[in-house]
């Protein structure tokens, strides 16, 4: 468009040259002409760099037809108006009727295509379009007015068609300030076209009927370019009927399909959403439930469609619905990815199963406006837990706690317990060994169970008992109102053991010894109250078979160091060393060596050379 008025531009330095510097009106056809008409091809280019949307083969034969017909029609009126005279009236010069005629055919066709693009271009980007077409409607009107004067040798400088040509080209500058103002013009709609698309040809067809049907009336022979050109268009209009019936067959069989896609879509959607091993629950701002896929009969026993308009925090488990419920108002107000939770979901039975549930927030989706919840059982895997929790925390023997759950339920006492009134209980049992020995493992595991039964029978609500392995067990007693408490338990424990136990038809004698350790300083840890009821179980041990000794720290050093050459001893025996010493057996009468007596010796690597009173009692 720009290098369109630059044209229109030269010409007119070409025109204003011989009206300023020559003095007298420029000749027609003269090379102002060329600058003038140069301006018509590049202006019709620059309109069909216009943006536009790719289009069907059909859709762009409509387009044509539409701009074919709005230029015939315009032809026939402008013909009759205007045109036509300026042919009759000519001086007879051919070449200067066809340069005169040449400028208002030029505008009527791009007058058209932006006609045709101002009615297919979005709303917002219109106002640029009816300005550029309005100056070209005046360049029209101007041009058209210039034929007609030049022909019949009327036209002079400054008359009332340049005023026409100046209008014309204002409306354009301000038409390509007012699109540098606003945003980009967006490429033609290739939807469906509106109704001022659909009624665009049929104006100019309706106003150019009128026009050769006056034509017709008036006196004498109608016109030939007329009748020709209304021939024309009468072929232009039946084609494009064609055409608007192919294109109404083609989109009735699109909308067949459409819809045909659509419904097997939501067939299809539908079977996933009713034979989800989930249950797909939708909501409303107020918690309402909306919908609640099928399997909710299968999950949580409730027919489909049961708790529609109920609200949703009815379902939830009394102590989990203010955590659901907060979620629920989390998603609503803090836009993000979807929120996943745990919580227990009541059945119709009034039983509750575990769920795991996660929501999505759909409101601003119109198709669904609410929020979205995936409801999954996780009873199996809740289950599953629970059961490997229960096996790494228990013996599975005894199915007691064993030596890591004691040592946690010890350091939760020692936390809670600001008064630390806490005492632990170490039990070894006496001679098991020997009944491993003698009568197999399985019955020694037998025993153990039964060991376990009889202890976990004395203790009071809120003790524990565990194995810690082997034929030890450790039990702790919290919230004692008095240290005595301690000696009772332990007491009681002996004397529930006392009686033989009946295994595999036999009877078997078992006694423990029982070390225990309460609070001496106050600041022990766990660790401390496990090592100091070991070692008094060991002294214990040592004194004899079914006792109870309560921790001392004064018998402590020596029992430790007792502990410590039993450990030692066994790595004595593996790397050999124990030796033996000869001492002979002399008789006084004679002086001779009657025998020799062997005594061993431990050739201990930190204590040196150890009699057998030091580790043999």
């Amino acid at each position: 468009m720009a290098a369109s008025a630059l044209s229109w531009g030269a010409g007119e330095v070409v025109w204003s040259y011989y009206e300023l510097l020559v003095g007298q009106q420029g000749p027609f056809p003269s090379f102002a002409d060329l600058g003038y008409l140069l301006a018509v091809p590049l202006a019709i280019a620059g309109v069909l760099y216009f943006p536009s949307a790719p289009t069907r083969a059909t859709s762009l034969a409509r387009t044509i037809l539409d701009g074919l017909l709005i230029a015939g029609s315009l032809l026939i009126i402008s013909w009759s108006t205007v045109l036509g005279a300026v042919y009759r009236s000519g001086s007879g010069d051919l070449v200067a009727q066809l340069i005169g005629l040449a400028y208002p055919a030029g505008d009527v066709v791009i007058a058209t295509m932006l006609v045709i693009l101002a009615a297919r271009a979005p709303r917002s980007t219109r106002l640029p379009l009816y300005l550029l077409a309005g100056g070209l409607l005046a360049n029209l009107l101007a041009d058209s007015g210039f034929a007609y004067l030049t022909t019949s040798s009327q036209y002079g400088a400054g008359s009332v068609v340049d005023v026409g040509w100046a209008a014309g080209y204002l409306l354009i500058a301000i038409a390509a300030l007012r699109a540098a103002s606003t945003p980009a013009l967006l490429a033609a709609q290739s939807g469906p076209p509106g109704r001022v698309g659909l009624l665009l040809p049929y104006v100019p067809v309706g106003l150019a009927a009128v026009v050769a049907a006056v034509q017709e009336a008036m006196p004498g022979d109608l016109d030939p370019v007329i009748f020709w050109s209304v021939l024309i268009v009468i072929v232009l209009v039946l084609t494009r009927q064609f055409l608007t019936l192919n294109d109404n067959l083609a989109l009735n069989r699109e909308l067949e399909a459409n819809a045909a896609a659509l419904a097997k879509g939501q067939e299809h959607f539908r079977s996933l959403v009713q034979n989800s091993s989930d249950v797909i629950t939708l909501i409303g701002r107020n918690g309402g439930i909306q919908y609640q896929s099928a399997s909710i009969e299968r999950i949580l026993g409730y027919r489909e469609g049961q708790l529609i308009g109920k609200a949703f925090g009815d379902m939830v488990h009394p102590d989990d619905r203010t955590q659901v419920l907060h979620k629920i108002e989390e998603a609503i107000n803090i836009v993000g990815p979807p929120i996943a939770l745990e919580c227990r979901l009541r059945r119709e039975d009034d039983s509750y199963c575990p769920a795991e549930v996660t929501i999505t927030n759909l409101l601003e989706l119109p198709a669904v406006r609410g929020l979205v919840l995936n409801m999954r059982d996780v009873s199996e895997r809740k289950a599953l837990e629970e059961k490997l929790t229960h096996q790494a925390f228990h013996d599975s023997l005894t199915n007691l706690p064993n030596r890591a759950a004691f040592r946690i339920h010890l350091d939760h006492a020692l936390q809670a317990d600001t008064d630390r009134r806490i005492a632990v209980l170490f039990l070894d049992l006496d001679d098991f060994k020997s009944v491993n020995d003698t009568l197999g493992h399985e019955m020694g595991d037998q025993l153990l169970v039964a060991v376990g039964a009889r202890i976990a029978s004395t203790l009071r609500p809120g003790d524990t008992v565990a194995r810690l392995g082997g034929d030890e067990f450790a039990v702790l007693l919290r919230n004692m109102e008095d240290e005595q408490i301690a000696y009772r338990v332990a007491d009681r424990i002996t004397r529930q053991l006392a009686p033989p136990f009946a295994i595999g038809g036999k009877e078997i004698a078992m006694h423990a010894s029982i070390g225990i350790a309460g609070l001496v300083s106050g600041q022990e840890a766990a660790d401390d109250l496990i090592r100091n009821a070991d070692v008094a179980m060991y002294i214990a041990k040592s004194k004899g078979k079914a006792r109870y000794v309560e921790y001392e720290a004064s018998l402590a050093s020596a029992a430790l160091d007792r502990m410590e050459l039993e450990h030692d001893l066994q790595a004595a025996l593996n790397e050999k060393q124990f030796v033996v010493h000869y001492q002979p057996v002399v008789m006084l009468e004679s002086g001779a060596i009657h025998s020799v007596e062997a005594l061993v010796r431990w050739n201990h690597p930190q204590r040196g050379m150890l009699y057998p009173a030091s580790f043999i009692g």
